[in-house]
């Protein structure tokens, strides 16, 4: 599912909104009859997230791109059998945030173009920052 809304404040100034989610889920029971054992597994994933872009024109030749995006994927799994007993379940989440930006340069004949940006992503679980030049 995803719900894209976009709004133009003036002709040289728009900003668009991304909200999006998917799911998985998988459910299993298996049966060794011989050995009077049964297996239950669960797997979910879970991948949502929310993307603002902002897009601003300087002039025919300049433009200026930038934004926020968040993302969070969670991942569970499940096993449970019932001889010997066991029952195990872990989930992990990993959310990151990013911001950006970009500035794109076309010549008048279109001939020549180039983009020079940047973009930070913080991960959450690791407290961890990376920088990532854009060329």
């Amino acid at each position: 599912m995803s719900l894209r809304p976009i709004r133009t404040w003036n002709p040289d100034f728009y900003t668009t909104a991304q909200l999006y989610l998917s799911n998985y889920a998988l459910d299993a029971t298996n049966f060794d009859v011989l050995n009077n054992q049964r297996l239950i597994q669960e797997n979910e994933v879970y991948d949502g997230g929310l993307k603002l872009h902002f897009y601003y024109t300087i002039n025919s030749n300049l433009s200026i791109l930038g934004g926020y995006q968040f993302a969070e994927v969670d991942i569970s799994n499940l096993e449970d059998v019932n001889n010997p007993p066991f029952r195990r379940f872990i989930k992990e989440v990993i959310r990151t945030h990013a911001i950006f930006n970009e500035v794109k340069f076309s010549s008048n004949s279109n001939s020549t173009k180039a983009k020079i940006g940047v973009r930070a992503n913080y991960i959450e679980k690791f407290s961890k920052t990376l920088i990532e030049p854009r060329l």
